[in-house]
């Protein structure tokens, strides 16, 4: 872990010695292609494939250069494998390009976001060696008067200026080399969570050579602020990043801040082993009911932020709001929408609700399918609840909505997982619980088919659950919200993450309508869940 306390530190020099040398790199490796040979990675044929820079981000343009194992002006155009047993080479749509008389090309293509992702060009029956890809996570930190960054919580002194300096391509996976190259100029935002637990930007500046930022805020007398840092999209140079932001830090303001800063809010949990996970493929419920043709895709493969529209579907609009009671926070990571609960995830601080709220493309009746993953990181805590659901668009943030059909609910870690629906209006709730549940361990899928007549809900594409109750269909138009579902108070949570891998929608043109499962208990409404 680098030091905290920047200004000239020994971090920030080396990452401008770094930076350095890697501009002279990249200049003598392009000032070497006309006139030395690439490295032969020839086999039967193969061509040779190049490309640069080797640490990136998701979405950040990279060159891919190299040449066809034999001459002639070709058609070509990428294509991935992603290095798993039964995985196919597929084409990368948008990646056409045409070499030269040579068979030698260079042109530009965002870095993909999923670790461990192989591509390679191909041309015709011709084709290059492979290269793999491992992503740098963007990380975002940022320290109080030189306080750890890692801290959740921490105390400054009262009416006194204090320093928010926030570090945009942090290193917090010391042990996996995977600092964020740094990227400088970029904006960065400073924000403050305000009492219904949205964020209100307070502040901008530009990353400088060694991409950090400071800010000067004043301390009130007493009281607490809870602050975060995004860094914004950048688009330009063929760069295609979406913005990310920091986990949340709360700043407690004393007449003795050590005091206060020593002292945590939160009760500490020891450290147990977590669960074990697996890898266990899911199945869709689209492809074995043939819903086919979505309304729209997320998946988050390219560098997309949280408000990136969707990159498939028939209708390519709609967007995600994030939402923090808590110390979590919601981003895009390893292609996909990640849920975490703390920076540390083991230890004390994890608390609170954190979710993603989608708006912009809602459905009255259709079908919706989120392929999930999840791991828990410790085990003396509470843990918290996995919440998928549909809710009306434009309901109020929170852990409870009054109106929603649930498309999977369960504590994280659990062997069993809920479905049902929750009415107001109604005065009702209706529930099926499927015992013995996999959903804790590995890769699985969570659907739900809402119809005039019927809500059908599927697991790992087989109908589970199903009712025909008219007072269970609202026909309001709905959205998908997830969620990660904490206590708002001092209770101590396990340190956890699960990931939402894509998000899609159908209508009920296609495909075939379920209308079978189990059968929903009826219990009374509670305004509490």
């Amino acid at each position: 872990m680098r030091s905290s306390r920047r200004g000239t530190s020994s971090g920030a020099v080396v990452r401008r010695v770094v930076a350095a040398l890697a501009l002279i790199a990249s200049a003598l490796v392009a000032a070497s292609l006309p006139t030395q040979a690439a490295p032969d990675y020839r086999a039967g044929g193969v061509g040779t494939l190049i490309v640069t820079p080797a640490a990136h981000v998701a979405g950040q343009a990279l060159t891919f250069a190299g040449k066809l194992s034999k001459p002639g002006r070709r058609a070509i155009h990428l294509q991935f494998h992603m290095n798993r047993p039964g995985d196919r080479w597929t084409d990368v749509k948008g990646s056409d390009h045409v070499t030269t008389a040579s068979g030698a090309f260079a042109f530009r293509f965002p870095a993909p976001s999923m670790f461990d992702i192989s591509y390679r060009v191909v041309g015709g029956a011709l084709v290059t060696a492979s290269r793999r890809f491992y992503a740098r996570p963007q990380a975002v930190t940022l320290s109080i008067n030189g306080q750890d960054p890692r801290s959740a919580a921490v105390g400054v002194a009262s009416l006194l200026p204090y320093t928010v300096v926030v570090d945009s391509a942090a290193d917090i996976y010391t042990h996996r080399e995977l600092e964020p190259p740094v990227l400088s100029g970029r904006t960065i935002t400073l924000q403050d969570r305000t009492s219904n637990h949205q964020w209100r930007t307070i502040g901008s500046a530009r990353a400088d050579v060694a991409g950090l930022a400071a800010f000067t805020l004043t301390a009130p007398l007493l009281g607490q602020r809870v602050l975060r840092a995004r860094v914004e999209d950048v688009t330009t140079g063929g760069n295609q990043i979406g913005w990310t932001a920091s986990w949340p830090t709360y700043v407690g303001f004393s007449l003795l801040p050590d005091i206060l800063g020593a002292v945590t809010p939160w009760r500490a949990a020891a450290g147990g082993e977590p669960p074990p996970t697996d890898s266990t493929g899911a199945t869709d419920a689209s492809e074995q009911f043939g819903w086919y043709k979505p309304t729209y895709d997320f998946a988050w493969e390219y560098g997309q932020s949280l408000t990136s529209p969707p990159t498939r579907g028939e209708k390519l609009k709609g967007r995600w709001l994030d939402y923090s009671s808590g110390s979590g926070r919601v981003v895009t990571f390893n292609g996909a929408l990640a849920f975490q609960s703390k920076l540390i995830h083991q230890g004390p601080g994890d608390r609170g609700t954190t979710s993603a709220s989608m708006t912009g493309n809602a459905q009255r009746y259709g079908r919706w399918e989120f392929r999930v993953w999840q791991n828990v990181y410790e085990q003396d805590g509470r843990d918290f609840r996995m919440r998928v659901e549909l809710v009306p668009e434009g309901t109020a943030p929170g852990a409870c909505a009054p109106e929603s059909i649930r498309v999977a609910d369960m504590e994280l870690g659990a062997r069993s997982h809920s479905v049902g629906v929750r009415s107001a209006q109604a005065r009702s709730e209706w529930r099926f619980t499927k015992t013995a549940s996999p959903a804790w361990s590995g890769l699985h899928n969570f659907a739900v088919e809402v119809a005039p007549d019927h809500v059908t809900w599927f697991f790992d594409g087989k109908a589970i659950a199903t009712t025909r109750k008219r007072t269970a269909i609202s026909g309001k138009v709905l959205v998908p919200r997830v969620s990660m579902v904490g206590l708002d108070n001092a209770t101590e949570h396990n340190g956890a993450q699960f990931s939402v891998d894509w998000v899609r929608a159908w209508t009920l043109e296609t495909g075939r309508q379920a209308r079978t499962g189990k059968a929903l208990t009826t219990a009374s409404y509670s305004p509490t869940c």
